[in-house]
């Protein structure tokens, strides 16, 4: 029968079921480091940089009002980044067996705050493959910027990265509190269906006649 949990039913269930707090969170970590390792190919990441500015005559430098218009466009260049136009650019180039929505979910393109130097990671279980498609993207952009957008043109910074493996250590820690959670349920549960009676309350709510207690002797029985 399930009761009314109190704290000091909880603490009960908590000193029997401790181990739980361990055993559990352990457990979770383990198979999840197994499945990691025997199934789960390790995935790898690589990044470019890459600036976009305006084209100017000579050795001019940019006037403010162009280098503010190109800010306004910081949204747009972001997303023409990671495009599906891009991402088909990069698929036909090196003929790859993948669609460029399925592509596209591989790349994510970040900026910081008004600027203009957009960083792109990709990420792929092959590393012999990764640097390609990173340097890949940002060669298809810099070809069809010029094309998308008129006085623009795109200055790549950095080549891909060395591809580096993606920690598993998030996973790690969510088995651990996932595991910690399902401990505490485990105690809950047990605290919420424990029916031993421990005061007389418990017989008045169960409508029983109480007869009166016997005190416990400690003692050697002879």
């Amino acid at each position: 029968m399930k009761q009314v949990i109190t704290i000091n039913s909880f603490l009960r269930s908590l000193k029997k079921l401790w181990s739980l707090l361990i055993v559990i969170p352990i457990l979770l970590i383990v198979v999840t480091l197994a499945v990691s390792t025997l199934w789960l190919k390790p995935i790898y990441t690589s990044s470019t940089q890459v600036l976009v500015t305006t084209t100017t005559k000579g050795d001019e430098m940019p006037s403010f009002e162009e280098i503010r218009t190109s800010i306004q466009l910081g949204n747009t260049f972001s997303t023409t980044l990671g495009s599906a136009r891009t991402m088909q650019g990069v698929i036909d180039k090196y003929k790859l067996n993948k669609t460029a929505t399925e592509l596209a979910n591989q790349v994510k393109v970040t900026s910081s705050e008004n600027s203009l130097v957009y960083t792109i990671t990709v990420t792929d279980s092959d590393p012999t493959k990764i640097e390609q498609l990173t340097n890949g993207i940002a060669e298809v952009s810099q070809k069809d910027f010029a094309k998308l957008f008129k006085s623009t043109k795109m200055v790549i910074l950095e080549k891909a990265s060395p591809p580096a493996e993606v920690s598993n250590l998030i996973k790690y820690i969510l088995a651990g509190l996932f595991g910690i959670v399902l401990a505490f349920v485990i105690v809950i549960l047990q605290a919420s269906y424990d029916n031993t009676i421990r005061h007389k309350t418990a017989i008045d709510e169960l409508e029983l006649t109480f007869l009166g207690d016997m005190p416990f002797i400690k003692g050697d029985m002879e």
